[in-house]
């Protein structure tokens, strides 16, 4: 019951009105301003996107149309967003666990590779992002680059050399530094003294995604990046309900033989009988001349390293796709196709 005090010997007709007026009248919209979620509210921010990406399209239609050109023939492609190092490391570790290897791994560029050739993938425009110290910077911190001796490096990979003004010479990966002068690949400066500043290539990503309105390929759930502000969703609930429409995983299954007692025999050849007496190992220098060193000779790359086994194995990419995935890339048409059938038919 409302109570009001009258000064002045008021009209207790007003008051009996006021009264009786309705709440709404009196208390202010408790949405107004906030995002609730409702699907048909102008503050959604899954439909604002959604509506950015289609006006986008027809904005593109609406262009083509004016310079005379059919806008059936040339469809724009649905954007893809790759996280090229989280592909890279993913078919390293495949590798290495079909051939037993126990060194340190690192990202190889091949697994970039077989997800952009996959057959399902065709019809997509990719985008790979990377960090920019996996393309060009130090040469153990390169894609293609860890954990492999540097006299190895000119016979199993493509890292130049850039730069010979500082003391550690700057490489660069050629073979994905193309991709980016083609524009299928993005390089992202991390700052590794922020926390925040260590997963900018995946803001980075997320962003183009949302903008483009492109599906997503990673295994990473991006729990992290929930309350990230940058991206552009205001509650955690709508960046998932994103997620599970744009994102899909994958897997790399290796098939192929391996010849463990061929593998022993190479093990065994990287270790060398020591030397007696006053003998000294003999090294052929970088200018062509011997050298005589005390200890040992390099021991060259593990013959279970997966970069020697790129072209002796089967790698195969396997998308995962989700019902909805699966309906935009025009794979299936019925809508109640499940993930299993989805996959099988990437497959």
């Amino acid at each position: 019951m409302l109570v009001t005090r009258l000064h002045g010997g008021g009209c207790a007709a007003q008051t009996a009105a006021l009264a009786h007026a309705p709440r709404r009248a009196r208390v202010a919209c408790h949405w107004k301003g906030k995002n609730k979620g409702t699907p048909s509210s102008k503050h959604n921010v899954t439909n604002r996107s959604k509506r950015l990406a289609m006006e986008h399209t027809m904005a593109l239609e609406q262009e083509r149309v004016a310079r005379g050109e059919d806008p059936e023939a040339q469809a724009p492609q649905l954007a893809l967003v790759l996280d090229g190092a989280n592909l890279a490391w993913a078919y390293a570790d495949a590798v290495a666990r079909h051939t037993g290897y126990r060194g340190r791994i690192g990202p190889l560029s091949r697994g970039i590779d077989l997800a952009m050739q996959h057959e399902a993938l065709q019809g997509c425009a990719p985008r790979v992002f990377l960090p920019r110290h996996y393309v060009i910077g130090k040469q153990h911190e390169l894609v293609d680059g860890w954990s492999v001796p540097r006299e190895c490096i000119p016979d199993h990979t493509s890292i130049k050399r850039v730069s010979k003004m500082s003391k550690r010479a700057t490489v660069r990966n050629e073979k994905v530094y193309a991709m980016v002068q083609e524009g299928n690949a993005v390089l992202v400066t991390r700052n590794t003294s922020t926390p925040g500043g260590r997963n900018r290539d995946d803001v980075e990503l997320l962003v183009e995604a949302k903008r483009t309105g492109g599906l997503v390929c990673t295994n990473d759930q991006f729990r992290d990046h929930k309350r990230t502000r940058a991206v552009g969703f205001r509650q955690p609930s709508h960046f998932k309900d994103w997620l599970r429409r744009n994102r899909f995983e994958f897997e790399f299954r290796v098939t192929g033989d391996i010849d463990e007692e061929a593998l022993s025999t190479q093990e065994a050849a990287r270790d060398p009988l020591p030397l007696e007496g006053e003998e000294k190992w003999t090294i052929v220098g970088e200018d062509g001349d011997d050298k005589d060193h005390l200890g040992r000779p390099k021991r060259g790359l593990d013959p279970r390293h997966p970069l020697l086994w790129a072209d002796r194995l089967e790698v195969t990419f396997v998308p995962k796709f989700t019902p909805p995935i699966a309906n935009r890339l025009g794979l299936v048409e019925e809508e109640g196709v499940g993930q299993e059938g989805a996959e099988a038919f990437s497959a």
